[in-house]
């Protein structure tokens, strides 16, 4: 049973290039609208889904993409920033993918489903309407990212995995999940690789007064 959540009996793997890979991750393309009260943006994504995202996934363990973003006006600084989080994950008993946002989890059936869902990022909150100038310009600058679980994290949680085994823990089910899940979101913020993030992209300036609305985001 433990094997399965560090990769010892992982399930037969989507090809990298039936994901959408495409080497390094890069943002291609942003739209701006208004949302209620926010201004929010729907950014598209490549090359998010190399062989060793989708083995890190498909293997049983989590993967996070992260996007980033300012608001920055003519003069090119930064007036608000953030970052949004996506964890993806898979259940090799059920084979289901869920893609987990800070407030909702969704369930996808393959992989290439949810690669398809994540490769655009829709309404992403950048900053309540409220917070811009009238008949200012400004603009969003984002990078996209995406973290696997790898190298030594992966060896280390193996490892903690299989001395439990062994040991025979008295520890509940339960309770061995949340701790190996806290042994992961450890390993996710020592271990970040330049190399999974985009250049940075700019959208076209926008007067917040002219932006469409989402209702008008497909037409």
């Amino acid at each position: 049973m433990w094997a399965a959540l560090v990769g010892l009996a992982a399930p037969a793997r989507t090809p990298a290039h039936a994901a959408g890979a495409g080497g390094r991750p890069a943002i291609t393309g942003a739209k701006v609208f208004i949302a209620g009260d926010r201004i929010v943006s729907t950014v598209t994504t490549s090359g998010l889904f190399s062989e060793e995202i989708v083995g890190t996934v498909q293997s049983g363990l989590p993967a996070v993409v992260e996007l980033l973003y300012s608001l920055v006006g003519r003069d090119d600084k930064a007036l608000e920033s953030g970052l949004d989080t996506i964890a993806l994950r898979y259940d090799v008993w059920e084979n289901i993918y869920f893609v987990e946002r800070a407030d909702t989890t969704s369930r996808f059936s393959s992989f290439a489903a949810m690669a398809s869902t994540v490769q655009t990022l829709r309404r992403v909150t950048i900053v309540p309407l409220s917070a811009l100038r009238p008949n200012t310009e400004y603009a969003i600058r984002l990078s996209v990212a995406i973290h696997p679980l790898q190298g030594r994290g992966q060896e280390e949680i193996a490892g903690w995995v299989g001395e439990n085994v062994r040991s025979g823990s008295e520890g509940s089910l339960r309770e061995q999940v949340l701790n190996l899940n806290d042994l992961i979101e450890h390993f996710f913020a020592r271990d970040k690789n330049p190399a999974n993030r985009s250049d940075w992209y700019r959208t076209e300036f926008f007067n917040p007064v002219l932006l469409p609305t989402v209702d008008e985001e497909n037409k």
